[in-house]
């Protein structure tokens, strides 16, 4: 009998095959020592961080997706803080070795999943999947994993790690779906990357899927059938084929200049944390970055990175691209992100508190060595500077005026850099949306960052699964302060773009592009659909599509005038 399942989308996409249940090995952990005291627990815990290293440096990665998290995971493994923390625990509590690495690797991840920016919080999701393979070699238990399969499946699992989701068979595992996580998850990012259709935040889905049962994944949708009926699955059939000619056809299409039929040129450009990430958006097909996060220059350091050490980075990057955009957002940290080699003070709310550019003005030495980096960076390419979580005209004005001394200072030395360099701001709270007619006299440009906006707006969480289906940037309040952000920046002469994730949703572009956008800044996989909506589309039929959204009052409704867009 036909069951229908409903989820969050983490990547779109559709699939049909059987249902494979996947769990990995549940442990039990007790706080004793085993028989030789801390010296051997110690040992131990030791030889399991260099077994697993030693692990990841003999795997050979199948893409580029799985290089990335083992390259990942082999950095935080080197990072003297995490083993001596656990080592810690087990002298000063007296416990065991898994006992020490289980509560370090759950306090490390809890740390990174209460950050705000969505590609620092991955991290939290690689301390745990680290911490769960570390436990399984001080065991000496197999885990299980999906790499090799030995027929087509749907992956039906509680929750799925980084490790799992990127080392899985390709030739095999057609899609997955989970009952936990969200749709900024770092699985869901994976799978994004990997093009793998999957659903998330499904709850129960584990327990009401049986192995073997026969599964279509619509993750366009946020479906899952389960044991649909031949009608059905002749549909569906149909869609597989039609999405399948369209993944040839974009193949040629993601070259292409985004040009709408009535003539307006839009930017496509992708969101990058360092130089092999802009490698993978260029083979894409992207225009160029239009969002550098620079935290990763920090986060994975020993000390605030040098003027010299970020130069090094961002020149490269500028010389690589030549003249397509190179948008590098400024330090975007905040005081719940706790740095080995600085002491940032404990708040009770951090999404709130000390963080993004507020440190910078707090830290100006701080502030000053990445300008000057940026700044020198910009002799070399097409550099654009931005501000994040700015909330005042004061805050621009006082902004540029730490810009212009420094940019004095570099005239005085003889450095060379670009005079006109644009430098934008991120609108990312509802403060910014209600005086963006202001501050967009005091800029260059608007980005607006969906992923927080919608959050602050909303005021759920993004990272919380109970608020899960709350957070929804299709939300009218949402859309609404998008589509006046956007007038604000055109009314004052300047461009408006979006680094936020609902850019590289391809079911909105239509309707963001009848809004006014000027630039999408999306994930590598979403480029050449993004560009094919530009250009199959005419400007007068978006804007009137998108009206009718603004107008539409309610999420429901929303929702429905999307589905039944035939552009998309």
């Amino acid at each position: 009998m036909l069951k229908e399942l409903k989820g969050l989308t983490a990547s779109p996409g559709i699939a049909m095959g059987p249902a494979k249940i996947y769990s990995k090995v549940d442990l039990t952990i007790t706080k004793e020592m085993g028989e030789g005291g801390a010296e051997k627990e110690l040992e131990r815990l030791k030889s399991a961080f260099d077994a697993y290293l030693e692990k990841l440096r003999n795997t050979e990665s199948d893409n580029e997706v799985q290089a990335s998290v083992t390259q990942a995971h082999m950095e935080l493994l080197s990072d003297p803080y995490f083993i001596e923390t656990a080592s810690g625990l087990i002298k000063d509590e007296e416990v065991g070795a898994s006992w020490a690495l289980r509560k370090t690797a759950n306090q490390m991840a809890a740390m990174m999943e209460s950050l705000d920016d969505p590609y620092l919080r991955e991290r939290g999701a690689d301390y745990r999947d680290i911490g769960q393979n570390l436990l399984y070699i001080l065991e000496g238990v197999d885990g299980g994993d999906l790499s090799h399969l030995e027929e087509n499946c749907i992956i039906i699992s509680s929750e799925l790690t980084p490790s799992d989701t990127s080392t899985m068979d390709r030739a095999h595992v057609l899609g997955f779906v989970n009952d936990l996580g969200g749709k900024t998850s770092h699985v869901a990012i994976i799978a994004q990357t990997l093009d793998i259709p999957a659903l998330v935040g499904m709850k129960t889905v584990s327990q009401e899927v049986e192995e073997g049962d026969d599964l279509i994944l619509d993750a366009d949708q946020g479906l899952l059938l389960v044991n649909p009926d031949e009608e059905t699955k002749k549909v569906y059939r149909k869609k597989i084929h039609d999405r399948e000619e369209e993944r040839a056809r974009l193949e040629k299409v993601k070259e292409k200049e985004a040009i709408t039929k009535d003539g307006k040129k839009i930017e496509v450009v992708c969101n990058v944390g360092n130089l092999e990430d802009l490698e993978e958006g260029l083979k894409r097909g992207a225009d160029g970055v239009g969002l550098f996060r620079t935290e990763f220059l920090y986060m994975e350091n020993d000390h605030f990175p040098s003027e010299e050490e970020q130069f090094q980075v961002y020149q490269a990057a500028a010389s690589r691209l030549g003249q397509s955009p190179l948008l590098i957002r400024t330090l975007d940290i905040g005081g719940d992100k706790s740095l080995s080699y600085f002491d940032f003070p404990k708040e009770d709310n951090p999404f709130l508190g000390w963080r993004a550019l507020r440190i910078s003005f707090d830290l100006p030495e701080v502030f000053e060595t990445q300008v000057r980096a940026i700044l020198r960076a910009s002799a070399f390419g097409n550099v654009k500077l931005f501000l994040p979580m700015v909330v005042s005209v004061d805050e621009i004005l006082e902004a540029q005026d730490r810009i212009a001394t420094i940019k004095e200072d570099l005239r005085q030395e003889g450095i060379p850099f670009n005079e006109e360099m644009e430098v934008g701001i991120m609108i990312e709270t509802p403060a910014s949306v209600l005086i963006a007619d202001d501050l967009a006299r005091y800029c260059d440009f608007f980005s607006i960052g969906t992923n927080d906006l919608t959050q602050y707006i909303l005021a759920a969480d993004r990272g919380n699964d109970k608020v899960a289906g709350i957070y929804n940037s299709y939300q009218p309040s949402v859309l609404r302060a998008i589509k006046r952000v956007i007038d604000a920046a055109h009314g004052a002469g300047k461009w408006c773009g979006m680094c936020g994730g609902f850019a590289s949703d391809h079911r909105a572009t239509y309707m963001l592009l009848g809004m006014g956008l000027d630039e999408f800044s999306v994930v590598g996989s979403q480029v050449a659909k993004v560009k094919d909506l530009v250009l199959g589309a005419r400007l007068d039929s978006a804007q009137a599509f998108a009206e009718k959204i603004l107008a539409a009052g309610r999420l429901d409704k929303v929702e429905k005038l999307i589905a039944e867009n035939p552009v998309q």
